[in-house]
């Protein structure tokens, strides 16, 4: 799972870094909407869906619910 989990959180954490920095110097609110995590709700189940395809586990849904539960907990 960790290896599922790697890139989905470092890009989080590089969007959060940006946003913030983009909110403290006074950029527009179009821009940080635009560098915000609220997208990553969307995209992220379907990364993880392909990245659990590729491995092809015994129970793809049972695994797509628990990376996804541990991503958003």
């Amino acid at each position: 799972m960790k290896s599922i989990l790697k890139w989905p959180l470092i890009i989080a954490a590089l969007l959060l870094v940006i946003r913030v920095i983009l909110e403290q110097s006074g950029a527009p609110a179009l821009l940080n909407n635009i560098f915000g995590v609220t997208w990553l709700y969307l995209l992220l189940p379907i990364y993880f869906a392909f990245q659990i395809a590729e491995g092809a586990p015994s129970n793809p849904y049972m695994r797509l619910f628990q990376v996804t539960l541990v991503f958003y907990s």
